[in-house]
């Protein structure tokens, strides 16, 4: 689990080909979504979306056997690597000497393992 920044930075960092992410998963699972991501962690286009949507809702998909879809990676440390990568774009000195007064409330989501580790 890593909240969709940080895995749409994974999946650019490690080269993948593209992920899907499921969204909401604070609500009840009949709420929840999907996001569709390319290689480069932006996230498929309106009309890809339609196509897709448009092949499952018409009953279009094509069914793939288990040894031909691919191999699930597990990656551990994402989420470390995403804060790093924030922490070299910025300047903590600086932020702190602000005085800001920061509240996160992460909604019982996945958002707060990022959150509560800065």
């Amino acid at each position: 689990m890593a909240p969709t920044p940080a895995l749409q930075f994974a999946l650019r960092n490690h080269a993948f080909a593209g992920g899907v992410i499921v969204t909401a998963s604070h609500n009840p699972p009949q709420y929840n979504g999907i996001k569709v991501i390319w290689r480069d962690g932006i996230e498929i286009s309106h009309e890809q979306e339609d196509q897709i949507e448009n092949i499952h809702f018409n009953n279009k998909s094509v069914l793939a056997e288990w040894d031909k879809v691919g191999k699930r990676v597990a990656i551990h440390g994402v989420i470390d690597e995403y804060i790093q990568d924030i922490q070299r774009h910025i300047n903590p000195g600086k932020i702190s000497k602000k005085n800001f007064h920061v509240v996160v409330d992460a909604v019982n989501s996945v958002g707060g393992l990022t959150a509560c580790r800065f």
